[in-house]
């Protein structure tokens, strides 16, 4: 199957804020269909010519992800991040995924 990937711009993931996301499997590295939710992005800041900002995800306690570089779907989007575990609770565990991109982007995108 053919994976055709979508910037994971601040715009692209803006519009899939409280929507589940799947994490797509992968056997070899033992990642299941793990669901989690983009639950918010922080405000984007400018720094040399980039604009950096975070997204957060909650997803199960009962499976959690290492930090690493996953492949995210939602809808025919295919996102590839590095998420990074921040904290847990007794139901979920919260990452955040941190990027960046060209300001110029930002400016034409709004």
């Amino acid at each position: 199957m053919v994976t055709n990937y979508t910037t994971p711009s601040y715009d692209n993931l803006l519009a899939h804020r409280g929507h589940e996301l799947t994490v797509v499997p992968e056997p070899c590295r033992l990642v299941a269909g793990t669901i989690l939710v983009l639950e918010d992005l922080s405000t984007p800041w400018d720094c040399d010519g980039l604009s950096h900002f975070e997204a957060v995800f909650s997803g199960p306690a009962s499976h959690e992800l290492l930090p690493d570089f996953y492949r995210l779907r939602v809808g025919d989007a295919v996102f590839a991040l590095h998420l990074e575990p921040v904290a847990r609770d007794l139901r979920f565990v919260h990452y955040v995924a941190s990027l960046s991109e060209t300001t110029a982007y930002i400016a034409l995108a709004g």
